[in-house]
């Protein structure tokens, strides 16, 4: 995209979907620059767009509440809507603030009735997602890093744009903003990615190395959905059936035709389909007892979930109940046929 920045933008909402749809657009705002930029651009830039700010104060600072005092007063002067929440207990990590965070801001959606939810995230933050994320060893969609738009109704308009631009706009308009002490302490990994380990590597192994991340985060991003396009195909080819109580059964004589790399992709995605997403270290096991696992078999996932093999069948989904077994008895000789009860499913033996 070419042009000012506030055009682009404009794009940018278009590509997404986010028009006026009568119902308000909910804004996270955290006083810093990125959400001030943002909440500026949607208001000044679209004001035909019905807006709700919402800031929640993580009480991990001792001017967090003058933050929210101050994002109110900004709304005040812009005539916004503004609401705001504050942890009942203080978050301890990054990771819990996350999600008291998203927790809170969906919760304000809800409670508006809004269609979405607007986060300030930039290519920046995409870079250092997908670093921090490349680090920590996770797998391919992983590394798709920050999506422009996730369920339920989360979109990121300033993802293509980079910091830089951010603080140009801000400066040409005569924006200000409130700066966050908490975001030079190295002790947290992504101030650490984002003062230390980035920089040092855009000057010592690769000056274009944001721009590299943000691409790499493009590529996996186009790899999910291949994968995305082709696993119903493959669904169908091992007889894949939803049970009533949410698992997945497939044939297990189906999946051994398989290549061994679809195998694996397959049980990873049904893991997570039914809930429990695989680690590293249990992403093989399961594989190897998907393939080789004996009837009557199982391996435990934890959360109540395990994979149990049932005969033909190979079923991942919540914990069976042990079941009272149910033999068929044929008495004469001959040929016969009837139901038995095998790991709480009823099989015609014959």
């Amino acid at each position: 995209m070419t042009g000012p920045l506030s055009l682009r933008f404009r794009e940018e909402l278009s590509a997404l979907g986010l028009a006026e749809r009568g119902r308000p657009l909910v804004v996270a705002v955290s006083g810093g620059l990125d959400s001030c930029v943002l909440l500026h651009l949607l208001h000044f830039s679209t004001p035909e767009i019905p807006l709700v700010v919402a800031h929640f104060d993580h009480g991990m600072r001792p001017t967090s509440a003058s933050d929210a005092a101050w994002v109110r007063g900004v709304c005040r002067a812009w005539d916004v809507p503004c609401v705001t929440g504050v942890a009942e207990v203080p978050v301890r990590s990054e990771d819990e603030a996350r999600r008291a965070r998203y927790t809170y801001l969906e919760s304000v959606v809800a409670d508006r009735d809004g269609y979405g939810l607007c986060t300030a995230h930039h290519a920046d933050d995409q870079a250092e997602t997908v670093l921090f994320r490349i680090l920590r060893g996770a797998g391919l969609a992983g590394l798709r890093g920050i999506p422009a738009e996730r369920a339920p109704g989360v979109y990121r308009p300033l993802l293509p744009f980079w910091r830089e631009e951010l603080q140009e706009y801000a400066s040409a308009v005569g924006l200000s903003w409130r700066e966050d002490a908490t975001n030079e302490h190295l002790g947290f990994a992504r101030n650490a990615i984002r003062h230390d380990v980035l920089p040092r590597a855009e000057r010592a192994v690769a000056p274009g190395a944001r721009e590299a991340l943000v691409h790499l985060a493009g590529l996996a991003a186009e790899n999910e959905r291949a994968w995305a396009a082709v696993l119903p195909d493959l669904f169908e080819r091992i007889d894949l059936v939803e049970l009533e109580d949410g698992s997945r059964s497939f044939d297990h004589a189906a999946l051994l035709t398989l290549d061994s790399s679809l195998t694996t992709r397959i049980i990873r995605n049904l893991a997570e389909v039914v809930g429990r997403p695989l680690g590293r270290q249990l992403s093989g096991q399961v594989v190897t007892f998907a393939v080789s696992g004996r009837s009557g078999g199982r391996v435990a996932l934890g959360g109540g979930m395990e994979i149990r093999r049932e005969l033909d069948r190979v079923v991942l989904g919540p914990t069976a109940t042990t079941a009272e077994e149910r033999p068929l008895v044929i008495l004469d000789p001959g040929p016969g046929s009837g139901e038995a009860g095998v790991g709480g499913r009823s099989v015609h033996v014959a």
